[in-house]
């Protein structure tokens, strides 16, 4: 797949969130948060954000079967079943509303919502194989308590369609914004504290050059798949087109499980077999940890 291919239209709702965002310190000094700012936005200059979508195994096989141009399914488009399924399905429409995540015209109700990772630009540059190694490199790809299968998705495919926010938004009021801001998200992300990331007070107190090593070191490391420590992203109208490549994960433990997701069971070599062959349709790469 190419990962610079034909750009589906933006979601005026991607400009309208990036507008209204506003950064929140979490207690943070003002120009302490600035001087953090400064510190990610040199961090991530030669890094290329991609986004990782994590679905069930048998989710993630149905979904490739079908055609390239489909949308993934939501709660919205696949609500589930009973009365709870009609109470998650009101909550969430709710949630997303107040965010900004909800979707307009033809993306109302199709937001997906997944995981922030980075890469080297010269990863990048090598294509989508070269994205799924640099990934493989860092450890776990996605969070794989959301599921084994890992959609990979450049940032360049989707842009004006995602946002990111420093946290899952289903958690409060943490506000989305498009990727002029990913510095201040980053920055947010750490003042509300993050698994084997650099302090604030650390980042601050050092030289800028051991500063910026050490927060591009998180931002190429494992973290930012775990389950407290990612950067949400939210894709409105992801389609099939989209994924530049897969990974399954052998992994699913069951101290990373979330309470009421159900991940389902952990995958085989058949599953990956089935899930590679319906992936070469659309040219995409696959990758496993099996």
């Amino acid at each position: 797949m190419n990962l610079a291919g034909a750009a589906r239209a933006p979601d005026p709702q991607v400009a309208q969130a990036t507008e209204r965002y506003r950064p929140n310190h979490v207690g943070v000094d003002e120009a302490q948060f600035g001087r953090v700012v400064d510190i990610a936005r040199e961090s991530l200059e030669g890094l290329a954000p991609v986004i990782v979508v994590n679905r069930r195994m048998d989710d993630a096989t149905q979904t490739l079967a079908r055609a390239g141009e489909e949308t993934l399914g939501t709660i919205h488009t696949s609500p589930p079943p009973g009365v709870l399924g009609t109470a998650r399905r009101a909550a969430r429409t709710v949630t997303e509303k107040l965010h900004l995540t909800h979707g307009t015209g033809e993306n109302v109700g199709r937001t997906v919502f997944a995981t922030t990772r980075f890469v080297g630009t010269q990863d990048a540059a090598a294509g989508a194989r070269g994205v799924l190694e640099a990934l493989e490199r860092q450890g776990s790809v996605g969070v794989e308590a959301y599921g084994p299968v890992s959609l990979i998705v450049p940032v360049s495919q989707v842009e004006g369609r995602a946002t990111f926010a420093a946290r899952d938004t289903a958690k409060g009021v943490t506000r989305v914004t498009g990727t002029p801001h990913l510095p201040e998200v980053i920055a947010e992300r750490l003042a509300r504290g993050a698994d084997h990331a650099p302090t604030i007070d650390s980042l601050v107190s050092q030289p800028r050059a051991a500063a910026v090593d050490a927060l591009r070191g998180w931002l190429l490391g494992p973290s930012l798949a775990r389950r407290d420590s990612y950067v949400e992203a939210q894709v409105r109208g992801l389609a099939i087109e989209d994924i530049a490549a897969v990974h399954v994960s052998g992994k699913l433990r069951p101290e990373d499980a979330f309470k009421n997701i159900d991940a389902g069971a952990a995958p085989t070599q058949a599953d990956v077999d089935r899930l590679t062959s319906v992936a070469a349709a659309h040219d995409i790469a696959v990758g496993s940890s099996l």
